[in-house]
């Protein structure tokens, strides 16, 4: 009996329990991250295949002033969920929050927020673009220019009748 005991002790010890459960691979958009533009949708990936159970799988994003962002249904596909986005363009911190119901029938869910920022400015400044058209722009400047050269001439020339009189 005593064998009998010590033998099922060691094979449930050595016996490796199977106790993994499903787990997110990868967000988009990413958790912590800053995008600049809101993407089309918001989409999680799972490591294992996902049922459709009812309401057992949920996605929603929420803007800065917590408002739905997500529309339409929610996609179940494979190990993916997703949601499409309506255009947002308030700066802030958005929320994702996720439920999901893997094959095994356990539950999955979470949260997490990014940043929707102003997109960064040009580290070199580029000089203006003049677009002349065919006499639009070119009539008043030509005319600037070529006064600004007379009085300079007619300068010049009165500095030298000076100068040639002494």
């Amino acid at each position: 009996m005593a064998f009998l005991i010590s033998s099922l002790a060691v094979l449930t010890q050595s016996a490796p329990i199977a106790m993994a459960h499903s787990q997110v691979v990868s967000q988009s958009p990413a958790p912590d991250s800053e995008v600049t533009v809101l993407p089309t949708k918001v989409e999680i990936t799972f490591n294992e295949k996902l049922i459709s159970l009812g309401d057992g799988n949920q996605l929603q994003l929420l803007d800065p002033e917590g408002l739905e962002v997500t529309i339409g249904e929610l996609t179940t596909s494979e190990r993916t969920i997703s949601r499409e986005l309506n255009v947002s363009t308030k700066l802030g911190e958005y929320y994702v929050s996720y439920r999901a119901v893997s094959a095994d029938g356990h539950v999955v869910a979470g949260e997490y927020t990014f940043n929707l920022t102003a997109a960064a400015a040009p580290l070199i400044a580029t000089a203006p673009q003049i677009n002349i058209d065919e006499g639009a722009e070119s009539g008043p400047n030509l005319l600037v220019s070529l006064v600004i050269f007379l009085l300079l001439l007619l300068a010049g020339i009165l500095i030298w009748r000076l100068r040639t009189k002494k």
